[in-house]
């Protein structure tokens, strides 16, 4: 080996070549051809949060429990971030992995304990600290 790179390998210097046309085997042809040159363009952000509904519904319970924390009921929003949680673990543990998103990070079994434990850990917490007087 001289140690010199083919033509081809100076044209592009990183370490794959880039995709060709005809290796898109999961397009039709004939959309292959409609499909317009460059860059898509990016989506608005509610089409991001409309396709990321698992976790935006967790959030959306955790930040309202926080917010019914924050004004001074502090057992019923930490209540209901310990429901958002459970709600979490149903989602991960029935939806399927396309559906998901990013509330599933690692495995399913995974995720779901953590899930789980944290929300019925938090749950067991509101209900066995006395309020206050």
């Amino acid at each position: 080996m001289t140690g010199r790179l083919p033509d081809e390998a100076k044209q592009y210097p990183h370490h794959f070549r880039p995709p060709h046309p005809s290796d898109t085997a999961d397009v039709p042809a004939d959309a292959r051809a409609e499909r317009p040159a460059g860059p898509r363009a990016p989506r608005p952000w509610w089409a991001l949060v409309v396709g990321q509904w698992p976790l935006a519904v967790t959030l959306l319970g955790v930040a309202a429990g926080v917010g019914w924390a924050g004004i001074g009921h502090w057992k019923r929003g930490s209540f209901l971030i310990g429901a958002s949680f459970v709600v979490a673990t149903l989602l991960r543990a029935f939806l399927p992995d396309r559906w998901v998103g990013l509330l599933g990070v690692r495995r399913r079994l995974v995720d779901v304990a953590c899930l789980g434990l944290l929300g019925v850990g938090i749950w067991a917490l509101t209900l066995v600290v006395p309020p206050l007087p």
